[in-house]
């Protein structure tokens, strides 16, 4: 027996056959997927660059803004429709949370003193009331994802060092007013195929229609900290389901990507720049309405080889050994540690129809490669890429990136449109 179904979209009309149907539940998963199926990738020109802004220097409560930004998540004050900002902010101070309201414009000036200023709402505060014990780490602990979800600020923690892979939970939960000092609770563990270091991290919501099909409403993840050992080696992402935070001990989740270092990301058979380096990170995940694309932000390192070791700006002193590793060409870090400069801001695309896959049990998390990856032009091009944080705001499809390597702490801002 054959069961024509028409589906018309705005895009136009679609007929499929669907064959040997006998259940009415049947048909509807059919058509429901093959709805999904109409939604279209989203390319790079579907990211239209908007300027930037700036953040303000000053010390607010226990922080402040220069060399922050990681963690970043867009929130519209429902009484006033104001749209704001929530971030961690300076690294030396972790744990501390701020707001800014979004100014009404921005600027493509390349001039931290010309762009507009972000004002503040609230000071930062220390969000996790009880400290970190509960992660189960030894240290070097941080914010890495703040999500407001269903008038709770949704915390996605990870230690940024773990070398003996000792973490065990993610994710905590607080209040919207960082003022109070006894709401915080977690932090909580996801039972998942990732590791709690590559699900601590940035969310994004899951929009409504594909929600179902994805079996919760938030991804969730993080990559690409030391040790790489111990965290994902390219973008990762768990459905989670955040209103299960509190409720629960372990909250069920579900990977959808994820690369432990054995099985780290190669090209894919895109461009052998979609793959991930040592020098890579990634810091936000966005899943926009209307398209079938899930796009990972961070960096990218462009240099041919890694190198280890304390960086130079001499180039001829590059890969000449020294105690503990070789000097590595970087104009950007000095620091000892992993170098690949140059670096470039960077978004790697994939399919959600891919990631359903994954949690259909047709692919491992590991197994699904981006279909595109490209840099962000309009951002700083000068090879040191200080991308902090990104996140993405579904009511104005605007997504926003922190710039943070400096005391100049800067927002660009980007619009994505429906493919």
């Amino acid at each position: 027996m054959k069961m024509l179904q028409c589906i018309y979209l705005i895009i136009g009309v679609f007929c499929v056959i669907v064959s040997e149907v006998y259940a009415a539940d049947n048909a509807a998963a059919a058509i429901r997927y093959l709805l999904l199926q109409g939604d279209q990738r989203i390319q790079k020109s579907n990211l239209l660059y908007q300027g930037a802004f700036a953040l303000p220097q000053e010390t607010y409560g226990g922080s402040r803004y220069g060399y922050g930004g990681r963690g970043i998540t867009p929130y519209t004050v429902p009484e006033t429709g104001q749209r704001t900002l929530f971030m961690e902010g300076h690294a030396w101070y972790q744990g501390y949370v701020g707001q800014v309201a979004i100014p009404d414009s921005f600027s493509k000036s390349d001039n931290w003193a010309e762009l507009p200023k972000a004002t503040v709402l609230q000071e930062f505060n220390f969000v996790p009331d009880n400290g970190w014990t509960s992660l189960g780490t030894t240290g070097y602990e941080a914010i890495f994802g703040l999500l407001v979800h269903n008038g709770r600020l949704i915390v996605g923690a990870t230690s940024w060092y773990d070398a003996g892979c000792q973490q065990t939970a993610s994710h905590g939960v607080s209040g919207l007013d960082l003022s109070k000092t006894d709401d915080f609770q977690g932090f909580y563990s996801v039972d998942a195929a990732a590791n709690p270091r590559s699900i601590g991290g940035y969310m994004t919501p899951i929009p409504k229609k594909w929600q179902e099909r994805f079996g919760g409403t938030v991804l969730t993840g993080n990559a690409a900290l030391s040790i790489i050992s111990c965290i994902s080696s390219g973008p990762a992402a768990t459905v989670i389901e955040p209103d299960d935070f509190g409720s629960t001990e372990a909250v069920s989740g579900t990977t959808v990507v994820y690369y432990p270092l054995r099985h780290y990301l190669v090209s894919g058979g895109v461009t052998e720049e979609n793959s991930f380096t040592y020098g890579s990170g990634v810091v936000g995940v966005a899943f926009p309405e209307g398209s079938r694309s899930v796009l990972f932000f961070g960096r990218q390192s462009m240099a041919d080889g890694y190198c280890y070791g304390p960086g130079t700006d001499d180039p001829e002193l590059h890969k000449v050994p020294t105690e503990g590793g070789t000097y590595c060409y970087d104009l950007c870090d000095h620091s000892k540690g992993g170098h690949g400069y140059p670096y470039y801001h960077y978004v790697w695309a994939y399919d959600a129809n891919d990631l359903l896959k994954v949690r259909a049990g047709d692919l491992e998390p590991w197994e699904v490669a981006p279909y595109a990856a490209w840099k962000l032009d309009e951002m700083d091009d000068s090879g040191c890429a200080s991308i902090r944080g990104a996140a993405y705001d579904p009511d104005t499809r605007q997504l926003y990136i922190t710039q943070g390597f400096s005391e100049h702490g800067r927002v660009d801002v980007y619009t994505i449109t429906k493919p």
